[in-house]
């Protein structure tokens, strides 16, 4: 974790400087770029705490940047002073440019809230063995099936079948993932539905739970059906269109009731 905040940062750059008036300016100068950084990054999403220790951080170690500042307040270097500042700020600008676009970049320096497999628990009891008596055999596959919707990608990663007595489940983990980091969780907007055999099954709105990594959010959708299906149709309006994604059900690993 970072140890400076924007004053401690500040403070420890001009300490070097021998006069109180230039270490002064020095000092305000550097905090009004780190405000400017912070309030570029709350504006692109970040929360004020994210965005000041960001800025912080994008103006690295506040020993190197003392070294330089000692050097140009020398009493022989004055007239390079300013020069020096100059120099000094755009390496900062620079820096926090280059920082803010690594965040833009989706995979590049982004925290993982959630490593590994998401809701293991809720994968033990949907797609292992059915511990479940009322389940008579359980199929499970992966489609692969994705479909691009807005600023999010769909993608249907697994779905379990269960036979019980009278009727069949399907339940499917799906995850929306987002382009960008600071997007919130998205809701499926109302008129989204599942088509089997030409029978529709409406869902209304259905929110994504959480994060693995990145803007990647996941949820599950259940249906109960008369008969196993071959497949699914997804019909999803988003913004005056309405796409379609194919969910092909067959194949995968099929687990019986454990005798």
């Amino acid at each position: 974790m970072n140890r400076y905040d924007a004053a401690r940062w500040a403070d420890a750059a001009v300490r070097g400087i021998v006069s109180k008036q230039e270490q002064a300016r020095a000092r305000q100068e550097l905090l009004d770029h780190m405000e400017d950084h912070a309030e570029a990054l709350t504006a692109a999403g970040f929360s004020a705490g994210e965005a000041q220790q960001q800025a912080v951080l994008a103006m690295g170690d506040p020993e190197v940047t003392a070294r330089l500042l000692r050097k140009a307040h020398q009493p022989l270097l004055t007239r390079l002073v300013q020069a020096a500042r100059v120099v000094t700020i755009c390496l900062a600008v620079a820096a926090a440019l280059a920082l803010l676009v690594s965040f833009v970049k989706k995979d590049n320096l982004l925290p993982h809230w959630f490593q590994g497999t998401p809701y293991p628990q809720l994968q033990e009891a949907y797609f292992a063995q059915p511990a479940d008596d009322s389940v008579l055999l359980r199929r499970v596959c992966q489609p692969g099936a994705s479909l691009p919707v807005g600023d999010y990608t769909l993608r249907v990663h697994k779905v379990a079948l269960d036979q019980r007595e009278n009727r069949w489940e399907v339940n499917m983990l799906i995850e929306m993932d987002g382009k960008y980091l600071w997007q919130d969780p998205p809701v499926l907007p109302e008129g989204s539905r599942f088509f089997v055999d030409g029978q529709a099954f409406d869902f209304g709105h259905v929110a994504f739970w959480g994060h693995r990594q990145g803007g990647s959010f996941y949820s599950w959708f259940s249906l109960e059906l008369p008969e196993e299906p071959d497949g699914l149709t997804l019909e999803l309006p988003c913004e005056g269109r309405t796409y379609v994604l194919r969910i092909d059900l067959k194949g995968g690993d099929v687990y019986e009731k454990a005798r």
